[in-house]
């Protein structure tokens, strides 16, 4: 079997099985506070769909890049997850995906590598203010960068309800 349809097959597994269990009634989560435990509350999610917008295996027309960008549309929330290495490639493959990118809520970074971070400059000029979850021990020459920009630094470092059932 080629590498790259088993790569491929392995990711879009990975994805159903994401999108499955996003889709399960939610559980309460426990969230360390300063003062104790507080319980955040998950609301059941209606829809998901997850829409890959960079990634070095692309199809559709999209341009690849080494990297990775998935949008997360959850009920009617819109979660940009990772940003792909680079601006242009991230605002090419939304135009050529139908994405409007002042329609998306909020971006959450997993990690400080450029092939994650890499499309922020481009999202911070089409929707300056917008909110950028980042875990806490990230880097700080990528907050500064991403305070720089004119995006809203949201440090993660536990558990969290951003929104919804999500």
């Amino acid at each position: 079997m080629d590498v790259r349809l088993l790569v491929v097959l392995v990711a879009a597994a990975i994805i159903l099985l994401i999108a499955v269990a996003l889709m399960l009634p939610q559980p309460s989560v426990e969230r360390a506070e300063a003062g104790g435990k507080e319980e955040a509350k998950l609301e059941p999610i209606k829809s998901c769909r997850l829409t890959v917008v960079v990634d070095n295996n692309a199809g559709g027309g999209l341009e690849t890049a080494w990297g990775v960008s998935i949008l997360a549309e959850v009920d009617d929330l819109k979660i940009l997850f990772d940003t792909g290495p680079d601006p242009g490639v991230l605002a090419r493959n939304l135009k050529r995906l139908g994405i409007d990118p002042s329609e998306i809520d909020m971006v959450v970074i997993s990690h400080e590598h450029h092939d994650h971070v890499g499309g922020l400059p481009y999202l911070a000029e089409v929707k300056p203010d917008l909110k950028v979850y980042v875990p806490s021990g990230m880097g700080s020459s990528v907050k500064a960068e991403i305070r720089r920009l004119g995006l809203r630094l949201v440090e993660v470092e536990d558990t969290m309800r951003i929104a919804g059932g999500v």
